[in-house]
């Protein structure tokens, strides 16, 4: 089903229609809401929705493409009011950080949320001057080109904006503290080479939330557990 997000199409796959709590997954950056493992439809509830983001799959590119986690997140907030009832929902890579500002700004709709990694997690740090410096044009364009190489055939290319984009911790703080208890995904945490984001960290301790399992089976089964319990 088409929502429209001011002039933009945005698209909202309906992956089974059924009685019992909702399910709306937030796909990673450069992919699209067809791209989610089999697994989703183990989900204990009702309906699986699935949208595809601003510049991804069947949804709109804007002109300019002047994209951030918080227009993806007005993407949700209207999938959100499509279906119309409290849900849970899964989000990886961008996804998990635009689940994690909806359900912080939406804790009466989202009863569980779970978050985890993929494309578009980190951004670049939570100062200014963590921001990537660009040499002109030529040099965004060769960021974009490089970093937009293996996103999912019919992604704009400029969505790689959101891989470079600041994620404030003292923002994610607020938003995980009005969230419900929300499972993270371990795998994040799991590289001593690679600690998590910092917004991460501090999304994790502010919102008291839990390891969420592995495996995605068992991470869908937790939070469905989670969920029936909001």
């Amino acid at each position: 089903m088409q929502l429209l997000h001011g002039r933009v199409p945005i698209e909202l796959h309906t992956l089974r229609s059924a009685k019992g709590p909702s399910l709306l997954l937030l796909h990673e950056l450069g992919s699209n809401g067809k791209k989610w493992p089999a697994d989703v439809l183990s989900w204990s509830g009702g309906s699986v929705y699935a949208l595809d983001f601003t510049g991804h799959g069947r949804s709109g590119h804007p002109r300019g493409g002047a994209y951030h986690p918080e227009y993806f997140l007005a993407d949700a907030d209207l999938a959100l009011e499509r279906i119309g009832e409290p849900c849970a929902v899964v989000g990886a890579g961008i996804g998990a950080y635009v689940a994690l500002l909806l359900a912080g700004s939406r804790p009466d709709f989202i009863g569980a949320a779970l978050l985890l990694a993929g494309e578009g997690l980190r951004g670049v740090g939570s100062r200014p001057d963590d921001e990537i410096a660009f040499e002109g044009i030529e040099g965004f364009d060769r960021f974009i080109a490089r970093t937009s190489m293996n996103y999912v055939a019919g992604t704009d290319p400029l969505v790689a904006q959101c891989a470079c984009d600041m994620r404030p911790v003292d923002y994610a703080s607020s938003f995980a503290e009005s969230a419900r208890p929300m499972l993270f995904d371990e795998r994040v945490d799991a590289d001593p080479d690679r600690p998590p984001p910092a917004w991460w960290q501090v999304a994790l301790e502010k919102n008291r939330g839990s390891r969420a399992p592995e495996a995605f089976s068992a991470a869908l089964e937790a939070l469905g557990s989670l969920a029936a319990e909001a």
